[in-house]
């Protein structure tokens, strides 16, 4: 699939676009897209927020001040790994995505637009789709964004956690337990990771005001907590054997432990080894296991997946998940997702105005010619073509109305 995101670098470029780490004709693409679903423009411009390549209709000065503001967006956008907005010194909102190769920074796209219009526009989105437009071309450094934004995802709730504890001081440790560790039970019960590691975060805060500076507390504590997570993983279907083994061995790890952070470490660890054990109970069937595998891929098609990350999320070796998508679908896997691809573009065509080209990008095709060519093979219509039938359809359907 020619997608957006696999363009090769040319080795016929300018040092300056070198190291830019992006081509002009995909920034000129890039641009476009943003330009056709935002009204934005855009800049390539180097680390320091000197500007390399421009958009048509771009104002964005080459100050010192104005690099420097460019500057600051592009470490900013790293630092929380999403576009985050700036007020310039002329009274403008400023925001960017790092352009990566690998760790290095080695410039950003960059866009503006005056305080004074921001209200007019969903600038979170617009910041946001600026971050996938830049990982679908390639030009960022996408698994490094991310795991910035759980981070931040992680420092934010732990802060929010703190701040509740504080806001309540009658809650001492024995409360905190009581009230939390049914719902700590529960969210490993139902396997949702995402709220057994809240609900963690809750108790470690609790964890650490009661103990303060007594490490040795801090780590009893721990152990507790495992325990009660591990006995919680047997009763949702876990192996109880693998479980005690895990337990005895982190147990172990434990008393040579001697710093907050490597402690932190092996919680987290304990958690999803009983959290996994807990997944790997319910594995019983091909039925489910592909339904989890399906549901993964209808939430994340628009991404630029493999075969081999979707059987995993269902524990299948990827030739097995091949075969039973064969078999209760009748089609390929990369047949499947493009199925999936062109429905969902066709339902945006079909209740929205956005233009073509972000209709493309949002549905994975960042080629909006192999986009048109693979729409209008499914559906027989072009997009246009399709979007002006429905148009057509729904404007008869209210004079019948």
């Amino acid at each position: 699939m020619p997608m957006f995101g696999n363009l090769v670098l040319s080795g016929a470029l300018s040092s300056m676009a070198d190291d830019l780490g992006i081509e002009q004709r995909v920034f000129d693409r890039v641009a476009a897209v943003y330009r056709s679903a935002y009204d934005l423009e855009l800049v390539a411009c180097r680390p320091d927020g000197m500007i390399v390549w421009r958009g048509l209709r771009s104002v964005a000065a080459d100050t010192p001040t104005a690099c420097a503001e460019r500057d600051q967006a592009i470490r900013e956008s790293l630092r929380w790994g999403e576009p985050t907005f700036s007020l310039t010194t002329d009274d403008r909102l400023v925001w960017a995505v790092p352009l990566m190769r690998n760790a290095a920074v080695l410039g950003g796209l960059v866009s503006q637009v005056p305080a004074s219009s921001a209200a007019q526009l969903n600038l979170n989105r617009a910041a946001s789709d600026l971050r996938r437009m830049a990982e679908h071309a390639n030009v960022t450094n996408a698994a490094l964004l991310e795991s910035h934004r759980v981070a931040e995802g992680r420092e934010r709730t732990r802060a929010e956690a703190i701040h509740a504890l504080k806001s309540a001081p009658q809650y001492n440790l024995r409360q905190l337990y009581l009230l939390e560790e049914p719902l700590l039970a529960a969210a490993i019960r139902r396997n949702d990771r995402g709220a057994a590691r809240h609900i963690l975060n809750k108790l470690l805060v609790g964890i650490h005001a009661t103990a303060g500076d007594r490490f040795d507390l801090v780590k009893s504590f721990y152990a507790e907590l495992v325990v009660t997570v591990s006995r919680t993983a047997v009763w949702a279907g876990g192996a109880p054997r693998e479980l005690l083994q895990a337990n005895m061995a982190g147990l172990g790890r434990l008393s040579g432990i001697g710093n907050e952070e490597h402690l932190a470490h092996w919680l987290r660890d304990m958690l999803e080894q009983a959290m996994d054990a807990v997944h790997s109970a319910r594995r019983t069937d091909d039925a489910a296991t592909l339904a989890d595998a399906v549901a993964y891929l209808h939430e994340h098609f628009a991404e630029d997946l493999t075969r081999d990350e979707v059987a995993k999320v269902g524990c299948l070796s990827p030739a097995h998940f091949s075969r039973q998508v064969k078999r209760h679908f009748g089609v390929t896997f990369t047949e499947l997702v493009t199925q999936l691809r062109v429905d969902y573009a066709a339902e945006l065509l079909a209740r929205t105005d956005k233009p073509v080209g972000l209709v493309a990008l949002e549905c994975g095709f960042a080629d909006q010619s192999y986009f048109t060519k693979v729409f209008r093979r499914a559906k027989g219509l072009t997009p246009r073509a399709y979007r002006q039938r429905a148009d057509a359809m729904q404007a008869a359907e209210r004079v019948r109305g």
